[in-house]
């Protein structure tokens, strides 16, 4: 994988949590200036409370979906432990001496700096590890809070949408359907890890040209109201009056009206609704993932589509077909093998499609 760079991860931290990620600085640095002036801490007790406060801050789960603010917390630790120690370096080093009753030769300075340095490096390793332990441990109880996983059978169903791209990245059901990877199907972030975070943020923005909140919502908008399928739907009409479909010149033209004209008769006036509307339920999980959007905007906006896919579609099968002629539409590769795959969330047990039905909530919806 591909790595990003920091300015780029950096960017993509909006500036609220800029700001408040500023301030928990700040509050450690003004906690530890308070220890030494106050209560007659030693620098070193003081660096190390201030360091704790700021480390419990950054198990936030706020804080934690930015990867590029654990890099900003090493730095800080770094440059501000380098400030205290070049301001306060006499006192430090008396402090030191006295502790560890060292004589100021230089082989014994020289035999403090590799403990000292080496036991830095111990903290630091641990320190890793077990942010990495207390925030799997915070993540699984703040879910709740944080509505990462769905509270009830509707919102299931808006998280089994776009459940065949969860297939798509992950093999789930093609690699035996264990059950943590199962819980992937049902979590907003799809269970996504850092490695996989950054990802998402590098397809957003490669593919969808999306890299905020803004380009966030300004492809979303054009999904739901017009997506691939307002072409699809133009072409077909074209051919119907025995028309030139395409007005400008297109590469994959004579493919596409290959597909039109073949599959536009059997799927009606929905056209590829199905290949729009899956995207677009995924495209706002990965932005919840990449931090464009939060929970409460993902469920606002699943719900948005819902009435639509309701009224128009039939079945999850259809809704997948749909999704299948759109991808061909569009010039994907691997077109039976992405059959294969949609026949596979048609059957297997453990598959949202067949756990969840289509008209799970077909009196709220009637077809017009």
């Amino acid at each position: 994988m591909s790595k990003i760079p920091f300015q780029a991860l950096s960017s993509q931290v909006p500036f609220s949590i800029q700001l408040l990620w500023t301030l928990v600085f700040f509050l450690g640095a003004g906690i530890g200036y308070g220890l030494i002036e106050f209560y007659s801490f030693t620098y070193i007790q003081a660096g190390l409370v201030s360091y704790v406060v700021v480390y419990l801050f950054s198990l936030l789960p706020i804080f934690y979906q930015y990867p590029s603010l654990l890099l900003m917390l090493i730095l800080g630790g770094w440059v501000g432990g380098g400030f205290l120690f070049f301001t306060h370096q006499p006192l430090l080093l008396k402090e030191w001496i006295e502790h560890f009753h060292f004589e100021k030769s230089a082989s014994s300075q020289l035999m403090f700096t590799l403990v000292w340095t080496i036991l830095a490096a111990l903290i630091f390793g641990f320190t890793f590890l077990f942010r990495k332990v207390i925030a799997f441990l915070w993540s699984k109880v703040a879910e709740t809070f944080r509505h990462i996983t769905p509270r009830n059978e509707h919102e299931k169903w808006l998280l089994a949408v776009s459940a065949n791209y969860v297939e798509i990245n992950q093999d789930i059901l093609k690699d035996g359907a264990e059950k943590k990877e199962l819980e992937r199907f049902w979590r907003l972030d799809m269970g996504c890890d850092e490695e996989e975070a950054v990802q998402c943020v590098e397809t957003l923005e490669e593919w969808w040209n999306i890299a905020d909140q803004e380009t966030a919502i300004e492809t979303l908008e054009w999904l739901i109201d017009e997506g691939d399928r307002k072409d699809f739907k133009s072409i077909a009409e074209a051919l119907a009056r025995d028309e030139n479909p395409l007005q400008e010149e297109d590469e994959n033209g004579e493919q596409k009206i290959d597909v039109v004209r073949q599959y536009a008769p059997s799927l009606g006036r929905c056209g590829i609704l199905g290949w729009d509307l899956i995207r677009y339920y995924y495209v706002i999980r990965m932005c919840f993932v990449a931090g464009y959007l939060s929970t409460k905007e993902c469920w606002d906006l699943f719900e948005k589509a819902e009435p639509l896919i309701q009224r128009e579609g039939k079945s999850w099968k259809d809704l997948l077909q749909q999704y299948w002629v759109g991808f061909a539409y569009w010039g994907g590769e691997e077109i039976d093998e992405r059959k294969v795959l949609i026949e596979r969330m048609l059957h297997h047990p453990e598959s949202p499609y067949v756990k969840i039905p289509f008209r799970s909530f077909q009196s709220l919806y009637s077809k017009t």
